[in-house]
């Protein structure tokens, strides 16, 4: 997300105005290091 590798079209007549602003907030969250992407799988997801 740092080097903007990574989002959404800017217009998607598929998602919802409230996703669309959810993935923004999370894009933000990542690209300014609050949220970190593993690089390894966890057990997260069963």
């Amino acid at each position: 997300a740092s080097n903007g590798g990574v989002g959404i079209p800017v217009e998607n007549p598929n998602l919802d105005a409230a996703v669309e602003s959810k993935v923004a907030e999370v894009f933000k969250l990542i690209s300014s290091g609050s949220i970190v992407v593993s690089a390894e799988q966890g057990n997260l997801i069963k």
